[in-house]
């Protein structure tokens, strides 16, 4: 005879058995809570080191595709194949001509200035000519018998021996981590190196053949939310970005042309040496948030000390301040703020709490996050019907007829 199942008393006894076995995990997980996340962040960091350099590359077709859009245009009305690799190429070569060629404008700024002013063969002659006329030796006999002449105790003796020992000992480490540190320091070096030309190498291919890639994308997107609700915001929030991305940068190349303009007029007045290369470095550092101003004033201010007027140096800092409050109070608010759409007080606060995130990239990126998220926050509360609401309801409040502030007449008499 087959037993009969109770289905009832089947289903209590697995939801017991499935509670309990919930329970269990929560609990496991709860005491080992530190150990996943110690690991959850050690896969995460291992993940983002890993694909970091195709991050970067991303970012570098990004910002590179504008140019190469352009210069592709004009090219493909007179190659009909090739343009885009031309572009592409032209765009880099443009681009490692301008770093190496503002390099080496610092250098022979410097250095011809310094070749000018300062003789190092004179240098040289008058230390030695200082050691010879005062009898300066650096004999270790003729040392040890000028601190046996010192007037010291023997206690004082032994401590200061003591001492000599410990700063031997301690040049001695110095020396040992110096060669330790310079050997990693090469071994970093030539990791980043080869970092940034597998950065370049992809972000050459990204741009190539940017279309093919940008059709993975839109397929694999599709694939994943086809034509959902989800999928239709998310391209909203992409296009947001993207709008928002390239309206800064535009914005910032433009603050960046004037603040150069302005620098060379304002250093060409103060008959600087070299006005216009220390004007366009200091319109293309101005973009770099907080420290890039600072860069062009100290530029500016070492080639006016240079020159040896030091009330140069004075005017060349206020003339370079003053530029920097043009800036700041006109040119950033009209341009940047009209190119992102966001107030002066938000970008100042998005400056501050990106470079406290995620440091000089974090105050790079950090304007145009805020104004996308302010512009979806923005659509989201007009889409949903608020903005009218609100504008219905102070209509109303202002049509209403002011509360009456007549006293009541039976309570005049009393």
């Amino acid at each position: 005879m087959k037993p009969k199942w109770d289905n009832d008393k089947l289903i209590i006894c697995l939801y017991v058995v499935l509670t309990a076995a919930a329970i269990y995990i929560v609990i496991t997980l709860l005491n080992n809570i530190s150990n996943i996340w110690i690991f959850g962040s050690t896969i995460l960091h291992t993940t983002i080191t890993l694909l970091s350099p195709v991050f970067i590359a991303i970012a570098i077709s990004y910002l590179l595709w504008i140019p190469v859009r352009c210069i592709d245009k004009h090219l493909s009305k007179v190659f009909k194949k090739a343009h885009r690799g031309i572009s592409v190429l032209l765009v880099y070569v443009l681009l490692a001509f301008g770093i190496i060629g503002i390099i080496l404008l610092i250098y022979f700024m410097i250095g011809g200035k310094l070749s000018q002013t300062i003789s190092f063969d004179q240098l040289f002659s008058s230390i030695v000519q200082y050691i010879n006329s005062n009898n300066l030796t650096f004999d270790a006999n003729y040392i040890q018998q000028q601190l046996s002449n010192l007037p010291f105790t023997e206690t004082v003796k032994e401590n200061l021996a003591t001492y000599l020992s410990q700063l031997i000992t301690w040049l001695q480490s110095f020396f040992f981590n110096s060669i330790n540190n310079l050997f990693s320091s090469i071994t970093n070096l030539i990791s980043n190196v080869f970092s940034a030309f597998i950065c370049i190498i992809l972000s050459v291919y990204l741009l190539l053949d940017r279309e093919y890639f940008v059709d993975l994308w839109n397929k694999l997107f599709f694939l994943c939310f086809r034509d959902s609700r989800i999928g239709k915001q998310l391209r909203k929030i992409g296009s947001t970005f993207n709008t928002t991305f390239t309206n800064y940068i535009r914005g910032q190349l433009l603050e960046a042309f004037f603040v150069g303009l302005l620098s060379t007029i304002a250093l060409t007045l103060l008959d600087v040496d070299y006005a216009i290369v220390i004007g366009v470095i200091a319109g293309i550092t101005n973009m770099i948030p907080y420290v890039g101003p600072f860069i062009g004033t100290v530029l500016a201010g070492i080639m006016a000390l240079l020159s040896g007027n030091f009330l140069l140096v004075l005017w060349v800092i206020i003339a370079m301040q003053v530029v920097q409050q043009i800036d700041n109070n006109f040119l950033q608010p009209k341009i940047i703020g009209e190119s992102v759409e966001l107030h002066a007080v938000f970008t100042m606060v998005a400056i501050i709490v990106g470079g406290d995130i995620a440091g000089l990239v974090g105050m790079l990126i950090a304007v145009p996050i805020f104004a996308s998220a302010k512009k979806l926050i923005s659509n989201w509360y007009t889409s949903h019907g608020f903005e009218a609401k609100r504008l219905e309801l102070e209509k109303s409040q202002s049509e209403s007829p002011p509360p009456s502030n007549q006293s009541d007449p039976t309570n005049d008499g009393e």
